[in-house]
């Protein structure tokens, strides 16, 4: 992950990350473990679901994105299933970069197909997990 290597806070640009989404975290803690960094961005951007809400339609509406769930949503993107993060400890700060493929947070789109668990898979699913295997 190139953009993490610069130790700048901010997104990639769209070039440098051609259809991926992207969601950063900065800790001031420069020696904090690289997994607890990791642990810690996602639990925050998880947490914006419990904190501000998506509504019961579970669509990314511009009002449902206002909210500050942005994060969240990218985490949840169904049609996302590629994941790379990276997290790079650096002068005054350890930041996290997480790209996901392809990019989701599309305007007026479900986040994700509401349904049984497993009850959209092609193919086998972990049943435990309630995911499918891709």
């Amino acid at each position: 992950m190139r953009h993490a290597q610069k130790c700048m806070f901010g997104h990639s640009s769209k070039g440098e990350r051609s259809g991926l989404g992207e969601n950063l975290y900065m800790t001031s803690n420069r020696n904090i473990d690289d997994v607890v960094a990791a642990n810690e961005a996602s639990q925050l951007w998880w947490n914006e679901l419990k904190e501000k809400g998506v509504g019961q339609e579970n669509r990314l509406t511009v009002g449902v994105f206002n909210r500050g769930v942005g994060h969240y949503t990218q985490m949840a993107w169904e049609k996302s299933y590629k994941l790379g993060c990276a997290v790079k400890h650096c002068s005054g700060m350890t930041m996290v970069v997480c790209q996901y493929g392809p990019a989701g947070n599309m305007l007026n789109q479900e986040i994700y197909t509401k349904g049984a668990p497993c009850s959209g898979c092609s193919g086998s699913c972990n049943r435990a997990e309630g995911l499918c295997n891709v």
